[in-house]
């Protein structure tokens, strides 16, 4: 058996470790753009709108991340059964809390509410380089973090579950990069690597709403929403903030969605607006058995719906 206090402290190095990747490749990205004069005064504002709206989530985490905690301890206290501390089940819990992961992030792109209130956030840069990494809404991690219950139900300690989802969120802040094009076949088969976030991140129609995975890009294989990269990808949103106003990225898709909700006719189109994917507005039926029937219209097209190519 293993010391939960030293599991903790290696992953806690790791997670460490991975978000300080980002120290040795900003320098190499940097140097890559100039030299492909890509490096201009937009992209440069870009990077610092990105690093800004990383600074309120510094606050917010602290208090979500105890908040979670605090109620995984309950869960833990009620829970009549535990995981040993074992290598594999250490592996097992980051393998679980990536694959939660999956559906987390499915989810901040197929729920409105979600999506508007802060993924969306992540997906406003028009360029793709290290500093998209941090650009974060600061509501993020306040709902989401429900999608590691399962874990501290099943008997994983709460602090592993944590640091084991630590583990997963920090490894990808080093694939938001343009400079590695593609890895060995095998690693582009299992994990997630720059070219497939790079589609995650795309607006191309063929693009939107692939390749959730963390760490691993499996899942997006087994879910079918995984899609390579072939075609040069355009970053940001289907429609463009427009500026680089930190405050503006941070609102732009819940004033869209708080406008949607107020044009709503209904409070069960209203629950539709925050539920279905982004972008869906009710519009009566043009023709149909049934008067109440609705179709999806995207006014305005802030993500394209697409449930049929998402599997879902």
């Amino acid at each position: 058996m293993m010391d939960l206090d030293s599991v903790l402290g290696s992953l806690t190095t790791w997670e460490v470790v991975l978000n300080l990747v980002t120290v040795v490749l900003l320098p190499i990205e940097l140097v890559w753009l100039h030299r492909s004069g890509r490096l201009d005064r937009q992209r440069g504002r870009e990077m610092v709108a990105s690093g800004v709206q990383f600074l309120p989530l510094v606050v917010t985490s602290i208090v979500s991340t105890a908040a979670w905690f605090a109620v995984f301890r309950g869960v833990e206290a009620l829970v009549p059964w535990e995981m040993g501390l074992t290598p594999w089940t250490v592996a097992l819990a980051i393998i679980g809390a990536d694959f939660l992961y999956y559906w987390e992030h499915r989810s901040e792109h197929r729920v409105n509410g979600l999506w508007s209130l802060y993924h969306s956030v992540h997906h406003s840069s028009p360029v793709y380089d290290q500093s998209t990494a941090y650009r974060l809404s600061a509501f993020d991690g306040t709902i989401g973090t429900v999608f590691l219950l399962p874990l501290v139900l099943v008997g994983f300690p709460a602090a592993l579950v944590v640091a084991a989802a630590g583990i997963v969120v920090g490894y990808q802040t080093w694939i938001h990069t343009e400079t590695v094009r593609r890895l060995p076949r095998m690693v582009e088969w299992w994990f997630n690597t720059p070219s497939h976030h790079r589609v995650h991140h795309g607006t191309n129609p063929e693009y939107i709403d692939k390749n959730y995975g963390g760490i691993l890009i499996i899942w997006d294989r087994v879910f079918r929403t995984f899609e390579p990269e072939r075609a040069p990808v355009t970053y940001g949103l289907t429609t463009q903030i427009g500026n680089t106003r930190w405050i503006d990225a941070q609102i732009f898709e819940v004033r869209n969605m708080i406008r949607s909700l107020g044009r709503a006719s209904s409070w069960a189109q209203r629950l539709a607006i925050l539920l279905r994917p982004p972008g869906w507005v009710a519009h009566p039926a043009s023709s149909g058995p049934h008067g109440d029937q609705h179709i999806a219209a995207a006014s305005p097209p802030m993500r394209q719906i697409t449930s049929e190519r998402s599997g879902t």
